[in-house]
This record gives C-alpha cells, structure tokens and sequence, in this order.
C-alpha cells in the first residue's frame, strides 16, 4: 500500500518566520528559532494574534527556496497532502487555502486543514513531515511516522542539509514501505 505522507506548511514549505520577524521589527541572528521564540514579549504574542487574525497575511507568505523540490521529492515517496494547523476563522483558512492554489495548483484538492489536532488524520500508513515536535507524540500513539523537519530559516539554507532531511525522508518511507 502507498504511503500517504502528510507536509506541513508553515515554516516547512512556507516561510512564515521572516514576515513576523520583519513585522515586529526585531533582530533574528542566526537560525535559532526556538532562541527566537524565547525572546517574544507578550506584546509581540498579542501582535502576532492580530496578525494572524489577517487573511492578507496568510496570503502574502511566499515559499521557501526549496519548497517545490521538497513538495516534488517527497511526492515520489507516496501520496502527498498538506497538513496544517490554522486560527478558527475563515481568514486564516481561506488565506491558506489560497496559497495552495498559488504555489502548488496540483494540491488544492490536498489540502487538509484542522483548527486543533493534527493527529486525526494518523494511521499505520501515514507520515507526517512537521516542524513542530508537539505534534510527534500524538501522531506516532495512533500509529503515524513523524519527521522532525528543524525550522531553517531562509537565509541558512544549505544545499547539504536540505539533501540529508531528503535522504532520511526517504529512509524513513523505506522502512515502512519493507516492514523494516
């Protein structure tokens, strides 16, 4: 049976970091994120609500430099569909919506979005590729594979290290695929 894999969007396929950073207008040295997240005041979190809250905002994300290799590699693995976690509200679920429609055409019919639990859509046969790891724990309790895909900042993509995530993909899918 083919594999359905599951491709978050944000900070996996979309780059959602940068236009908050720019938005709140503070200094993001380096690629470490979760330092990053450290940092935001509860002024900024209240920011990033309104934000969010936008439907222009989830419209005006571009992808990531290697979004449509990634979309296009991890297709050849198993069934592809997009994965993702939106606010309750038509804003962020049309903005989402739209995206898809934008910058993978082919996939506005998979397309999948929950306003809670990622988690409802595993089972033995599906992985899901994510940057968050709170996802992880649920996911795999209902059978799912999951792949840590560490958020990268735009600019520190390194031809290298998008391989070596493709490449453990892979071996990842692999080993479901001969019961490994």
């Amino acid at each position: 049976m083919k594999p359905i894999i599951f491709l978050d969007m944000d900070s996996v396929v979309v780059n959602w970091t940068d236009p908050i950073i720019n938005y709140l207008d503070i200094s993001a040295d380096g690629n470490n994120i979760d330092e990053l997240r450290d940092r935001l005041t509860e002024e900024h979190s209240k920011e990033i609500d309104i934000l969010m809250e936008n439907y222009l905002f989830w419209r005006s994300l571009k992808p990531f430099a290697w979004s449509k290799e990634l979309v296009n590699k991890v297709s050849e693995m198993g069934d592809l569909y997009f994965l993702t976690k939106g606010r309750p509200n038509h804003s962020c679920f049309g903005g989402k919506i739209e995206w898809i429609k934008q910058y993978f055409p082919a996939y506005q019919d998979n397309l999948v979005i929950t306003s809670k639990d990622k988690f409802v859509c595993s089972s033995s046969n599906n992985f899901l590729i994510d940057d968050d790891e709170r996802h992880k724990l649920p996911w795999e309790k209902r059978g799912g594979k999951f792949f840590h895909w560490k958020e990268m900042r735009e600019e520190n993509f390194s031809e290298p290290e998008f391989k070596k995530r493709l490449v453990a993909i892979q071996l990842l899918v692999d080993t479901y695929k001969h019961g490994i």
